[in-house]
């Protein structure tokens, strides 16, 4: 077709050309040339047999291969949790997240993964999903004080900075720098720690002391590490600057914590006329929980503590509006979504461990694992002795306790992930952070993790005695105690935290 057009336009050009020979005329005899080309080619179309645009079958690994792939992880993930629990052999002797671990290292020697685009949009996602199981949760009363997370990253920076100078790590490390490591690295994370409290049964006393103490910990860290991240930017730091980072730091705390508080709140009135809608329930409670985190954000406050704050409000004012029904859902929702969390953070964990770009400083390494070990029970055995001695509490911690307390200072997601989204233009020692952190997440989780179950038998800790089945009993009995602090805050004139629960609850 396109010879045959090219022949019938030079006919018509060599007619044409004998009467007229300017430019004009040529202009215009490309333009009618083209108009005749389409026209010739638009009718052509309508005749060839061409290949039709509809498939039976077709293979689109470009555009869903990402989606494939996080898909076949999960799975394959899950299938070795399930192996793992069948597998008394390996269950008895290491952690869980050990095998998450050995997982995602196999599957980045498969698979090198160079783009971190995916991570990057995810993080918010994974760590709203780990810290809000912790959060839901109406066992919130008995924890540490955060008081641990500040001496562990104030010593450890210190310390990294006397040997920065002193020049154990080779070149010279800033305290900006040895500051903001110390504070990623002080995150603990004692999943293995806590499963393997209910593998034993433990007492609840010292199961919510650790948790508490990790959930606090992680609101901490996340907000120091947003503070220092942008103080390392200013080249010259002076003590106004430094003053201001610290009422900044005050304002994204106490600010996620109003936020928090309002929209924990605010759920706990809402769940008040859900009787007839009961469906509605777990969607208002976890999308209200997710509120906290983004809009909290938005504002520039803390989203972590926020979302902290309203979970343990939800958790001690909304829970009992809420049916036995949406209960169960949004437990098994939170637990759901924080196990999805892990799983792809230790798979990740695992396939940037199998990376070419690792930078190696074997004093540096050493140094700060035996740092974050040594202040780690420097400041459990402090923060204790403390509490036993100088508040009133009903139980005190025995030193049994208090050395599964600090033995359980595992580092693991959080640690990770801020790690990961330091950035080497910022940060000029960022990829060696990350190569010891992962160091550090290694040792922690294999040794301290595997080691821990052996540890709690040989120390006798005390065990949970079995839970009074009398449910009908103590609900009744919680109710006449409630009545009874109603009237007397009446009589006394005084109002105390019975007053708001019951205002909210009835």
């Amino acid at each position: 077709h396109l010879n045959l057009e090219s022949k019938h336009i030079d006919n018509l050009y060599t007619e044409n050309k004998r009467g007229q020979n300017s430019i004009e005329f040529r202009s215009e005899f490309v333009a009618d040339a083209s108009k005749e080309i389409n026209k010739r080619q638009s009718i052509d179309r309508k005749y060839e047999p061409t290949e039709s645009s509809i498939r039976l079958i077709s293979f689109r690994w470009k555009e869903i291969g990402l989606y494939v792939s996080t898909a076949m992880f999960l799975v394959v993930a899950a299938l070795a949790k399930i192996i793992y629990h069948h597998t008394t052999a390996l269950s008895a002797h290491i952690p869980e997240s050990c095998v998450l671990i050995a997982l995602g290292t196999a599957v980045g020697i498969c698979v090198r993964l160079h783009d971190r685009t995916f991570f990057a949009n995810i993080a918010t996602i994974l760590l709203y999903a780990i810290i809000v199981r912790g959060a839901i949760n109406d066992r919130f009363l008995n924890v540490l004080s955060s008081k641990g997370t500040f001496i562990n990253v104030i010593l450890i920076a210190i310390s990294l900075n006397i040997c920065a100078q002193a020049g154990f790590f080779g070149p010279n490390i800033p305290m900006m720098e040895c500051a903001i490591f110390a504070t990623l690295i002080s995150a603990v994370d004692p999943v293995a720690v806590l499963t393997i409290f209910q593998e034993v049964n433990v007492n609840k006393s010292l199961y919510f002391l650790v948790f508490g103490e990790s959930l606090l910990n992680d609101a901490v860290v996340v907000t120091l590490y947003s503070t220092i991240s942008k103080l390392i930017l200013i080249e010259y730091i002076s003590a106004n600057e430094i003053i201001i980072g610290f009422l900044g730091l005050l304002v994204i705390s106490f600010g996620g914590v109003i936020l928090g508080a309002l929209i924990g709140v605010f759920t706990a009135l809402a769940t008040l006329y859900t009787e007839d809608v009961r469906v509605v329930e777990p969607l208002i409670v976890i999308m209200m929980a997710y509120l906290s985190y983004v809009i909290a954000e938005l504002f520039h406050f803390s989203g972590i503590i926020s979302l902290t704050t309203c979970g343990l409000v939800q958790a001690e004012y909304a829970r009992n509006n809420l049916s036995k029904k949406s209960r169960t859902t949004i437990k098994y929702m939170t637990k759901t979504l924080s196990s999805i969390a892990d799983v792809i953070i230790f798979l990740f964990l695992g396939i940037v461990l199998v990376r070419e770009n690792h930078i190696w400083n074997t004093n540096f390494v050493i140094y700060t694992t035996v740092f974050c070990v040594v202040y780690r029970f420097l400041s459990v055995f402090a923060l204790t002795y403390c509490a036993n001695n100088y508040f009133q509490r009903v139980r005190v911690i025995d030193f049994e306790e208090q050395l599964i307390m600090a033995y359980g200072g595992l580092r693991g997601a959080i640690a990770f992930c801020l790690s990961a989204a330091l950035n080497s233009d910022d940060t000029p020692n960022a990829q060696m952070f990350t190569t010891t952190t992962l160091l550090i997440v290694l040792f922690t989780v294999y040794v301290l993790g595997s080691t821990v179950k052996p540890a709690v038998r040989v120390l006798r800790i005390q065990i949970q005695a079995k839970q009074d089945t009398r449910k009908l009993f103590l609900a009744l009995n919680d109710r006449v105690i409630e009545t009874i602090m109603s009237a007397i805050e009446e009589i006394s004139g005084q109002r105390s935290m019975n007053y708001w629960m019951v205002r909210i609850r009835f």
